[in-house]
Formats: structure tokens, C-alpha cells, sequence
């Protein structure tokens, strides 16, 4: 499986993530593993708030403070997947 960890700079400083980052981490788990991931990436991109985008293979880790959300990819809504083209050949 692949993360594609963010920070979200809008959320970050408050509520859950008052006295640190909040991180988002989608994950990807597909036959094909990391097929999801680039489209994720390319949402993650077009969204300002986003930032430090990375793929890895587990969650961005946390330091004190920080609050993080893990979604699958699966979860997510339509405006995420917005690149996304599903194979039906897979």
C-alpha cells in the first residue's frame, strides 16, 4: 500500500491540531497499489492549502501536537478523485 501524506495549512494551529499540524494521509490500496496515488496527488496540488505532498509507505508520522486523519482513497469524494480514471481492465 501507498500514503499520499499533506499538511493542511488552513487546519493547522487549530482546533485538534492547536499546537501543531494537521496532517492528511490518503491511503491506497489497490491490486495495483499505487495506481490511485498520482491523481491524488494532482487534487492535493491544485488545492492551496495543501502542502509538503508526499508518497510513502506508511502515515506521515506525528509530533506532539499534531493531529492527523487517515481516508482511504476508496472513502473519498468525488472532488478528490476528480483525476482519478478507474481501469476496467484491472
Amino acid at each position: 500500500m501507498i500514503f499520499v501524506n499533506m499538511t493542511d495549512k488552513a487546519l493547522s494551529g487549530w482546533g485538534q491540531a492547536e499546537r501543531g499540524r494537521s496532517l492528511y494521509c490518503v491511503e491506497c490500496r489497490t491490486r495495483e497499489h499505487s495506481r490511485p496515488a498520482a491523481p491524488t496527488v494532482g487534487t492535493a496540488e491544485d488545492r492551496s492549502e495543501m502542502k509538503y505532498i508526499t508518497l510513502a509507505g506508511q502515515p506521515r508520522r506525528m509530533q506532539p501536537g499534531d493531529h492527523r486523519k487517515i481516508v482511504l482513497f476508496d472513502s473519498l469524494g468525488a472532488v478528490w478523485k476528480k483525476y482519478y480514471v478507474e481501469d476496467s481492465n484491472v
